[in-house]
């Protein structure tokens, strides 16, 4: 404490009186008097360390949901896990560092004998066999959305609470409460609450699995306190929905149960008769990473008396320097992984934020980034060919074409458009893929059962799915020195006018949806989601950074992009109903002033929601601390 001014510290003194209009509010900070169900909980969390500083409304699905129980879970989560998790976030930086220093992604040294080894993940059990096509569930906040993904017959449902998802507090709650009632739905002979004698039960039949996506390791929680720190959104969405449905989805309850619910048959190898308890890992950024969800599963299973290995997940490759390190993925996940995703366009965003520094890997506008240049389609071939070599399954991007409302011209020609984007992934090896809308199901499904097959996809040995024109033994140095240069080719193309203003459109967009609390937004046909807002701002970003032509010697300037953006400002607020609330303009010209911040930055912005999350947090004082 300074000496020299003391006298500030011992003197009588308070700041001049806070203005009324300001009274009650710190920073995002809000004060509620209606807090029954929240006063509750924290009442009992207060003496295990929690705090719970978000407001929820005292209903019945949320006293069923948001119980003392399950944030004990996320505590026990935050205080097991959170230290490692900072490392693995130190890590990240460490490793940009140095690419940016010069240091290229390489095969690591340190892991080869993980990829000269002869080894294979656990088998997969049956249920899981078939991946020709998942549908993402865009909207897990609303139970209409999530019911008709029940019902399109896909494989699975990836439940997002990742790309598709804008986590304000509110949505959060929502989401699990519909997950909550869905998997009820789903499965009423079956579930704990539902007697297995109840006669007015309809007969279980073909359910997807409910595939939950939750939040990348970088993003936090902050309506949830654990001793003195908010936990990581990954903790809050995978603790809430492991707490209420791991032992149910499994088949394996602790002694405590009462036998009188009817229980899941198993095999002697597992889980082949069932619900299926399945995850799906965003952003994963190298093996350590993923090391750690292996944790967090075995240490999940054995709180809640499931054997180890139960769990099941898909883990998305989504980032450039976790092609590099695919085997060691799937080898620490061994125990429980079922296929690596392809997720192409947060692939391509990290492409750009590893080498941003870097004009030579400027990229070309969004059009001319597709499967036929070297870096993806090296970067698919590889993902086939890894995951087949282990027992894995590999599955494709997501089919983000969206038809109109009972309109069959456009349903057929959204068909085709599914198709055309499908059928490359299929004759490059790929076991299924996603759609982003369950009417495109079937066509889905029918182009990879034309090209591997009608029955299950059991199909990994097939000479088709591991085709490689590689003449080096696996895993050996001219090997790794080949897919090394493959994966990180610069890519070729043009920029134009029409495709700056295409990027500047989708940015602008997403992030007004975002500050509306929307995660996905349909555009023109097609769904647009966080990633593909991160590559249209990344792009903006290296087009500006680099001055890049758009033809006829016009570089991408400031007053340029300025121009571009304020006109589809006021276009957008021109179009707008008649009666529209000041704040609905605001918000548009708020996406603007962020926008220009993110793409006019001298270095490179990390992943946008970090910046955008405090303008949607809603933190709630308690009346008493």
């Amino acid at each position: 404490f300074l000496p020299e001014t003391k006298w500030i510290r011992e003197g009588e003194w308070q700041i001049d009186e806070v203005p009324a209009m300001y009274k009650g509010t710190f920073s995002s900070i809000a004060s509620h008097t209606n807090m029954s169900l929240t006063s509750e909980l924290n009442g009992v969390l207060r003496q295990h360390g929690i705090l719970v500083v978000g407001h929820i409304d005292d209903t019945p699905h949320n006293a069923q949901v948001f119980t003392t129980e399950a944030f004990r879970f996320i505590a026990a989560l935050h205080r097991r896990f959170e230290s490692q998790r900072l490392h693995l976030m130190q890590m990240r930086t460490d490793r940009l560092c140095r690419i940016q220093e010069g240091k290229m992604p390489l095969f690591l040294p340190e892991t080869k004998w993980i990829r000269e080894g002869e080894w294979q993940i656990d088998e997969v059990p049956t249920m899981y066999k078939d991946r020709r096509v998942d549908v993402v569930c865009l909207d897990v906040t609303d139970p209409e959305t999530l019911q008709k993904c029940v019902d399109s017959g896909a494989d699975g449902i990836q439940v997002d609470f990742d790309d598709g998802y804008c986590p304000t507090w509110s949505n959060g709650l929502a989401a699990h409460v519909t997950i909550y009632n869905a998997i009820r739905a789903a499965y009423p002979k079956h579930h704990p609450g539902i007697m297995h004698n109840d006669a007015n039960a309809p007969p279980v039949g073909h359910v997807p699995h409910f595939l939950i996506r939750p939040r990348s390791w970088h993003l936090m929680e902050c309506h949830v306190i654990v001793d003195g720190s908010p936990v990581a959104g990954a903790f809050f969405d995978f603790a809430i929905f492991w707490h209420h449905h791991a032992n149910f989805l499994s088949g394996y309850w602790p002694d405590s149960v009462s036998e009188s619910f009817e229980r899941v048959q198993h095999t002697e190898s597992g889980v082949d008769e069932g619900h299926g308890l399945c995850m799906y890992l965003p952003k994963i950024e190298g093996y350590a990473e993923a090391k750690l969800w292996d944790d967090v599963f075995v240490f999940s299973q054995q709180r809640y008396e499931i054997p180890i290995g139960t769990v099941k997940t898909i883990v998305l490759i989504e980032n450039v320097l976790s092609s590099f390190e695919m085997e060691e993925i799937l080898y620490m996940l061994r125990r429980h992984i079922l296929a690596l995703n392809a997720g192409r366009w947060d692939y391509i965003f990290s492409f750009i934020r590893a080498f941003s520094h870097n004009k030579k890997y400027t990229l070309p506008e969004r059009s001319e980034l597709g499967l036929h240049q070297e870096f993806l389609e090296s970067y698919y071939r590889l993902l086939v060919l890894t995951c087949h070599r282990r027992g894995a399954y590999a599955t494709g991007g997501m089919a983000p074409f969206l038809p109109s409302a009972s309109d069959k011209e456009s349903h057929a020609q959204t068909s085709k458009l599914v198709r055309d984007s499908k059928r490359p992934e299929a004759l490059l090896g790929c076991d299924g893929a996603l759609v982003a809308h369950p009417s495109m199901v079937d066509t889905c499904r029918n182009v990879f059962a034309e090209i591997i097959g009608n029955d299950h996809i059991d199909q990994i040995h097939n000479p088709l799915h591991n085709y490689t024109d590689d003449t080096e033994p696996w895993a050996s140095p001219m090997f790794e020195r080949t897919w090394a240069r493959r994966l990180v080719r610069v890519p070729n193309g043009k920029v134009t006018h029409a495709g700056v203003t295409a990027v500047v459109t989708v940015a602008l967009s997403y992030i007004e949806a975002w500050l509306r609390g929307k995660g996905a937004l349909p555009l023109n046909g097609i769904i647009e989601d966080l990633a593909t807002a991160e590559i249209s701002r990344s792009l903006i970003w290296q087009w500006l950074h680099y001055r890049k032509d758009t033809g006829k010697g016009r570089p991408v300037t400031l007053p340029y992009l300025s121009s571009i953006m304020g006109q589809i400002v006021d276009e957008k607020i021109r179009g707008m109903d008649t009666g529209h609330h000041e704040t609905e303009i605001n918000r548009w010209h708020q996406a603007y002033e962020l926008l220009i911040t993110m793409t006019s930055s001298e270095h490179f912005l990390d992943y946008m929601p970090t910046l955008l999350y405090r303008f949607i947090a809603t933190c709630t004082l308690p009346s008493r601390l």
